[in-house]
Formats: C-alpha cells, sequence, structure tokens
C-alpha cells in the first residue's frame, strides 16, 4: 500500500465501489491480455473493422503502459488529479470515434462513454463528500435491509436498490448524491452489458440492436 497511511472504513467501501467501476476499463486497458469476452470483439470482423479496432486496442495498450507505474496499488484511485487524468485520456480515445459502422467499435464506444460518465460523476464535485462518509457502514446496514428481504443473493441484481438507499442516507447535496446514483446504476448497466458482449455484437452486426450511451437517462433518479 501507498504511504498515505491506513485506509479509513468508508475509504475501504469507496475503495470497492470505484474499483467496480473501473473494473472494465482496467479490462480493456489491456490489449495484450484479452479476456475471452472482450476477444469477441475481434471475431468475425471485415478487415477494416479489424484495422479499426486493433488501433482503438493500441490506443488503450498506450494509455495503459503510461499509467501502468502510477497504478501499482489501489491508494491511486484516491488521487482525483491522476484518475481525472485517466477518464480524460479515455475520453479523448471516445472522441476519436467517429461514425463507425464497425460492430466492435460501437460496443466499444458505449463502455468508454459509460466509463467517463462515471468518472466524471465520482471524481467531479460529489468526491469532495463521498471520500468523507461511511460508505461501508451505509452499504452494509442498505444491504442487510433490501438483500436479506429477498431470496435472490445476486449481489450485482440488488446493488441499484442498495446504492439508492445509501444515497438517501448521505449527508450530502442532491446534486451528488445523484453523482452517486447515477455512476453506480452506470455501472451495473455496464458491467450488464460487458457480460453480454457476444450477444450484443451479434444484434449489433445484425442491424437489431443500436448501442449507444444515453447518459440522460442516469441524471434525475432521485428527482
Amino acid at each position: 500500500m501507498a504511504s498515505i497511511g491506513k485506509l479509513t472504513d468508508n475509504q475501504e467501501m469507496l475503495k470497492i465501489f470505484l474499483i467496480f467501476t473501473v473494473l472494465i476499463n482496467c479490462t480493456v486497458s489491456v490489449p495484450a491480455d484479452i479476456p475471452s469476452l472482450f476477444s469477441g470483439l475481434l471475431n468475425g470482423l471485415s478487415k477494416n473493422c479489424l484495422t479499426e479496432t486493433y488501433s482503438f486496442l493500441t490506443e488503450l495498450r498506450e494509455i495503459e503502459t503510461l499509467q501502468n507505474s502510477k497504478f501499482n496499488n489501489v491508494d491511486v484511485l484516491y488521487d482525483k488529479d491522476l484518475m481525472k487524468s485517466l477518464f480524460g485520456d479515455l475520453k479523448s480515445i471516445s472522441l476519436s470515434i467517429k461514425s463507425s459502422n464497425c460492430s466492435s467499435m460501437i460496443f466499444a464506444k458505449y463502455l468508454l462513454d459509460g466509463t467517463v460518465f462515471i468518472g466524471d460523476n465520482i471524481y467531479g464535485e460529489a468526491f469532495n463528500c463521498l471520500s468523507k462518509e461511511n460508505l461501508e457502514s451505509l452499504f452494509m446496514s442498505c444491504a442487510r435491509e433490501i438483500i436479506l428481504n429477498n431470496q435472490s443473493i445476486d449481489i450485482l441484481e440488488h446493488l441499484k436498490p442498495v446504492s439508492r438507499c445509501v444515497a438517501g442516507k448521505l449527508a450530502c447535496s442532491k446534486i451528488d448524491k445523484n453523482s452517486f446514483i447515477g455512476a453506480v446504476f452506470a455501472g451495473v448497466d455496464l458491467f450488464d452489458t460487458f457480460s453480454n458482449s457476444r450477444s450484443i455484437l451479434s444484434q449489433i452486426k445484425e442491424n437489431k440492436m443500436k448501442l449507444e450511451f444515453n447518459k440522460e437517462k442516469y441524471y434525475s433518479y432521485l428527482n
């Protein structure tokens, strides 16, 4: 661990949340070790799409190489400037993806836009309040209230209502609560999309699905 001292309980919970929300970014940032689900982006592509996708993966690789020495421990997740810099790099790559007709790039842009949205919300003004809250205690309390009252124990399935419960107990502004809710909800949706990548990529290729990240849907969950 870094020398910033022992993590407090609220930092531990924030760490868990941040690890979850950047999971997709960490996964796709290492093209040399693409997991089976993400490798689906390379299957059945035309020559042009394959070239475009490899170029995209190369850009991610460059970011991973640049940031690698700074991400040797989880404490960097509390370095607001460093994390904003990382999400800024991802945003630049996303903006460089124009109107691609390649299913792989449509899928990749959705993941990037969603990841950047999460970063903007967590590392914006809300971070100052969230880092001071006892999120671990609030999360565990809400999890007991919601998950134990349901037969299902799928944590991902209950993360949205649990996060809404947590937000309701935060001593933060309504704007900060909305940022927290929006980030968690978007993280769950991204993880779900990533987990079903093969099916979604197939639907995009067959023009049966239009995949775009819509940040507007996450803005007013507490209104």
